[in-house]
């Protein structure tokens, strides 16, 4: 989660998740997959050759988007998606948009204008059914001047390890982080995220009910860290995304 939510929270997560029994090793690459009899899983041999016995094995290797089939149209593409502008219109290879042709959902590859106008892609289906909304706007106003920007924020929740993580906004341009509610060492609190002085997203685990607050704060692009002197409320203390739980 480091990418994602910063190296702290990453850290958090890695003591919780060991905390359960969790046989966790990071940084370490699957060199083969031995087959027993009958073609079953047998052991899983690593790079350093360790040997894990096992008859289960999952792969997860994320998602990758699928724009071959667009070789040779003149569409702007890379690993990334399709690349827009922020009316949800695909871009040809001279970075111009190509007449009549819209994209949105995971494809999709455009520029955040309340990420400082920086590419993103959402992988989020909140963010899928928005997007195919404006693009399906934008196609029936005709020109540019009835157009509308896409604006998303994004926003994610998981349960893990009787844990309830949500997430808004992006934390991984973050330089900042600070606790604003509840305790790390209690694993109940809500952290904030910022970068050059603005909120710019909000992690809560297991203490949710100030994140529609934040939300709003993100939005407004309230200074870094916008709520002060909550009844509920620790001492603040910023600190570098980077740091160490």
């Amino acid at each position: 989660m480091r990418r994602a939510l910063v190296q702290r929270i990453g850290a958090f997560m890695t003591t919780v998740i060991r905390d359960y029994g969790v046989d966790l090793r990071l940084g370490d690459a699957v060199e083969r997959i031995e087959a027993g009899s009958a073609s079953t899983v047998a052991a899983v041999i690593l790079r350093d050759g360790t040997r894990i016995d096992t008859d289960l094995v999952i792969v997860a290797l994320g998602a990758q988007r699928n724009v071959e089939w667009l070789e040779g149209s003149g569409l702007l593409t890379s690993s990334r998606g399709l690349r827009c502008d922020a009316f949800c219109r695909a871009l040809k290879g001279d970075g111009s948009p190509a007449p009549g042709v819209f994209a949105a959902g995971d494809v999709a590859h455009w520029p955040l204008a309340d990420n400082d106008g920086h590419l993103v892609a959402v992988e989020h289906w909140g963010n899928a059914v928005e997007q195919a909304r404006m693009a399906a706007r934008n196609m029936l106003a005709g020109d540019i001047t009835g157009m509308r920007i896409h604006r998303h924020l994004p926003d994610f929740w998981s349960s893990q390890f009787a844990l309830n993580i949500k997430c808004v906004g992006l934390a991984d341009g973050a330089d900042e982080m600070a606790i604003a509610q509840g305790s790390v060492q209690e694993r109940r609190f809500l952290a904030v995220f910022g970068r050059r002085g603005r909120t710019i997203a909000a992690l809560s685990v297991n203490s949710a009910r100030w994140l529609p607050t934040y939300r709003a704060m993100i939005e407004e692009s309230a200074p870094f860290p916008p709520i002060r002197g909550a009844v509920d409320q620790p001492r603040i203390r910023k600190e570098p995304a980077s740091a160490l739980c």
